[in-house]
């Protein structure tokens, strides 16, 4: 977390929605003088609502700032595959907010992968192949046959590109059929 940029964007959120509830005392403010409500009564009214309204401009003002974070951090947690990778792609590249972190990126990618996206899954057999701590070619593998049994051609092309860095992962009794066609070499069988 960049603290230092959270500082500055916390304090910008919570004048941004202090400005939004004085705007909504005043306008409840011109409903309750319209309607004929006069004294404590619409004191108190005002009051009763002042919590609902706290949370309706915290969400409106949460949702606006830093390009929707609120929302995709809500929404990945809630199991949603397009906000867990938009989170990944958070961390990966680092914003404002959420510092570069290349292992909640993957969390977040494995978490998507799991939850059924053919995309998580071609990207986590990326991750597999070229992590810093050691990279894991079988798991890469696996990845990139889920994501090619779901119609992705690139995932077919990287389980391709595995079985020939890799020939010792082929299976006992089945031939490799790679296709080595961006670089025009048509297809050959190992």
């Amino acid at each position: 977390m960049n603290w230092d940029y959270a500082q500055h964007a916390f304090l910008i959120l919570g004048l941004s929605c202090l400005l939004g509830l004085l705007l909504w005392a005043v306008g409840f403010g011109f409903y309750l003088n319209q309607i004929g409500s006069r004294g404590w009564a619409s004191t108190r009214s005002l009051l009763r609502t002042l919590p609902a309204a706290t949370l309706a401009v915290a969400v409106l003002c949460g949702a606006e700032w830093e390009n929707h974070l609120v929302p995709h951090i809500v929404l990945a947690h809630a199991g949603l595959t397009s906000a867990q990778m938009a989170m990944a792609g958070r961390y990966v590249v680092g914003d404002r907010i959420l510092r570069r972190n290349q292992a909640k990126a993957r969390i977040w990618v494995a978490r998507a992968a799991n939850g059924g996206s053919a995309d998580a899954m071609l990207v986590l057999a990326g991750m597999e192949l070229n992590s810093r701590s050691g990279s894991d070619p079988a798991s890469a593998l696996a990845c990139a046959k889920q994501a090619g049994a779901r119609g992705l051609v690139d995932a077919k092309l990287l389980t391709g590109d595995i079985l020939l860095s890799y020939p010792n992962l082929a299976q006992d009794g089945q031939q490799s059929l790679t296709c080595a066609s961006r670089e025009g070499l048509g297809c050959w069988k190992g």
